[in-house]
């Protein structure tokens, strides 16, 4: 027995000097096998010699070590120990071992690429430098010989090459791979999908990638990475599961931070609201309003010319423009016909339009100030005030492509406020309308009493209808007795024609004009829309009255108790709307008719009385007439004025359109008396 466990200590001393001597071979190949092996030889030898020893009795003195029960005890442990040391290295050797040992050291070392991604989206939020890195990441840990980034260009709607994987290849072919566009679109919803489907077209020196990693963030995708392998290599099921993780890991990383942003964004469009609103002030004119709005715009937009056109009326607008210094230029009564086609074209369709680059645009009519001022980026929308549009707003910068998406937004966001600005301004100017109408009548009413010829009264009602509501044409007409003809008693033209059949004094059929003689057969007006199929005016009738081709007609009739007598049209050629007279212009007209009614009626009783005075004197002094004529008009002359300044006495602080109105009577009756006195007496 103790030549056993003296042969066998020899053994164990042996072994460990042997595996000592080929310790750099052995280590070469598995340096913790060499290390499990050494400690289980040194563990056995240690107990073979510790049993000799006790056998010999060298360890009767020492504590535990000299009880033979505890002996026993340690040594098997001992043995059992440095077995299992020295069987765990042995085994190490066995190729079988080292093979799935290499495997899982792979593995693991794929898997530390999914840490470093991790790792790197912490330090890294620019999405082009975390692509690039994971992918050397991805052709380094895994059996790839080259790897291409590509993102999607909203802009472009198309698979943008972002970068390649620095393996020694030339990148530039990879620049040239085409997309199928529709399949790419599809890839979210099948990431199984394989390369071959998404390629379209790909470089005859390229062959096929074997596979392709998406990185999507939410529903959208926004990119993904093209994998090429080695000629001796492959991908397996688990690597492609890891990589897919990685471009999840990608994707969710920048769905969050799409999140964030997006909130900021909002938070920071809600706040550049709310400062818009606090600086417009809806008492205050449009001019002070529009400078405020475009200063906004000018901070987060980039935009160096506002444009904001408000339409008065059909055909009728106002435009105010804020330039790059700030200024600000207005324009009244700005023939809204005659402007940009890209503006009306937007008021029109209710529909916004965006220009990034104005030199590729060529083809679009746009304002020459536009051009002018070297501006390349264009911005024109509806502006809305509840359901209707109200006007129109052009913004321009002079880079290309600067008003963004993200511009947009805040343009769009800003629109309910510019529509209160433009609505009360309308408001202002429909205030301002209706008081001008109003004295406008009211003059032409004053002025009949004393025209002496009803014709001149039609001649004046047809230049005041053309000052205030600018139609292509506007002609006064009677009706002989046996309503047959029309007499034509005055004409107005925008713009001359060589059309016109009648001229301003002239005779026209009633035969050949069906609605006008409906209007007159009827008493009532009537509105006609040339692009509608059940009420369009003959072209015999338009040339007759107004000689020109007509978009919309006014059919107002003119009546003598209840017998109409004449009639007012008006036309319009200019105008692309259906319905170019407003209620208020057909108001406007109609109190112009009543106006003439009163003209004739004054006509005739002026005739009847000087037929009576005729017959019932037979004969008078025409000079004590006239001198009696003439005290009669400076008398009432000069009751205008004695009223007029009796007024100014009682109103210590008239306002400005009451002094204006004032001066005007005082003024006209002055030029009465000095007119009567260089007459009538003057005879």
């Amino acid at each position: 027995m103790h030549l056993f466990d003296f042969a066998g200590a020899v053994v164990f001393l042996l072994a460990l000097i042997a595996v000592s001597r080929f310790s750099r071979y052995i280590t070469a190949q598995d340096r913790e096998a060499y290390n499990h092996v050494v400690t289980g030889l040194v563990i056995l030898a240690i107990i073979s010699l510790s049993k000799i020893y006790s056998d010999a009795g060298l360890f009767g003195r020492t504590p535990f070590v000299s009880e033979p029960l505890f002996f026993k005890l340690l040594f098997w442990i001992g043995m059992i120990t440095g077995l299992v040391f020295l069987i765990s290295g042995v085994t190490n050797w066995v190729p079988l071992s080292r093979s799935y040992r290499k495997y899982n050291k792979e593995r693991i070392q794929k898997l530390e690429l999914i840490k470093r991604v991790e790792q790197l989206l912490r330090v890294e939020s620019r999405l082009p430098v975390v692509l690039k890195k994971t992918l050397d990441h991805m052709v380094s840990s895994y059996d790839l010989s080259r790897g291409a980034i590509y993102l999607y260009s909203r802009k472009r709607n198309a698979m943008v090459w972002l970068g390649s994987s620095d393996g020694g290849h030339v990148v530039s072919d990879l620049t040239k791979v085409a997309f199928d566009i529709e399949a790419v679109k599809d890839l979210p919803l099948n990431r199984h999908q394989s390369p071959e489907n998404l390629i379209a077209e790909l470089p005859r020196d390229t062959s096929m990638p074997e596979l392709a990693v998406p990185v999507i963030t939410g529903d959208y995708l926004i990119g993904f990475f093209l994998l090429w392998t080695k000629p001796s290599g492959s991908i397996d099921d688990d690597d492609r599961v890891n990589m897919r993780i990685i471009g999840d890991i990608i994707g969710h990383e920048v769905c969050h931070e799409f999140l964030q942003l997006k909130q900021d964004f909002h938070n920071d469009l809600d706040l550049w609201v709310k400062n818009l609103n606090l600086q417009i002030d809806y008492r205050r004119g449009a001019q002070q309003n529009v400078t405020a709005v475009a200063e906004a715009f000018r901070r987060q937009v980039n935009a160096e010319y506002l444009s904001l056109v408000i339409v008065k009326e059909e055909g009728a607008a106002v435009r105010f423009t804020v330039g790059e210094t700030g200024g600000l230029l207005t324009e009244t009564n700005v023939d809204f016909g005659k402007t940009p086609a890209v503006v009306s074209t937007v008021y029109q369709q209710e529909q916004a339009v965006y220009i990034d680059d104005l030199g590729d645009q060529a083809a679009i009519e746009t304002d020459d100030m536009l051009i002018r001022s070297g501006n390349k980026s264009l911005a024109v929308l509806p502006v809305k005030h509840g359901a209707r549009t109200v006007g129109v707003l052009t913004l321009a910068a002079r880079q290309p492509f600067a008003i963004g998406r993200n511009h947009r937004r805040f343009i769009e966001s800003a629109l309910p406020a510019i529509g209160g600005i433009v609505d009360a301004e309308q408001h202002r100017l429909e205030l301002r309308r209706n008081e001008r109408r109003g004295f406008i009548l009211n003059r032409l009413l004053s002025r009949i009493v004393e025209v002496e010829k009803a014709e001149d009264v039609f001649a004046t009602a047809a230049s005041v209808i053309k000052a205030e509501l600018r139609p292509s044409a506007v002609r006064i007409s009677s009706v002989d007795n046996r309503g047959a003809f029309m007499e034509s008693l005055a004409l107005q033209m925008t713009e001359p024609t060589t059309t016109m059949l009648t001229p301003a004094r002239g005779t026209m059929i009633l035969s050949l004009m069906p609605y006008h003689r409906l209007v007159l057969e009827t008493g009532r007006l009537m509105m006609i829309n040339q692009q509608s199929t059940d009420r369009r005016m003959t072209e015999a009738e338009s040339k007759q009255v107004f000689g020109v081709k007509l978009n919309s007609a006014l059919l107002v009739p003119v009546k003598v108790g209840s017998k109409t007598v004449g009639m007012i049209s008006l036309a319009e050629t200019r105008h692309w709307n259906k319905q170019r007279f407003t209620q208020d212009d057909i108001q406007f007209v109609t109190t112009v008719a009543s106006i003439l009614s009163v003209a004739l009626r004054l006509a005739r009783a002026k005739l009847e009385t000087r037929e009576t005075v005729r017959k019932k004197l037979g004969k008078f002094d025409p000079e004590a007439y006239a001198q009696a004529r003439a005290r009669g008009r400076i008398k009432s002359s000069l009751t205008g004025i004695l009223g007029s300044v009796e007024f100014l006495k009682t109103h210590k602080q008239p306002t400005d359109n009451d002094l204006e109105k004032c001066l005007a009577i005082i003024d006209r009756s002055a030029r009465r008396i000095g007119e009567y006195v260089t007459t009538d007496t003057g005879r």
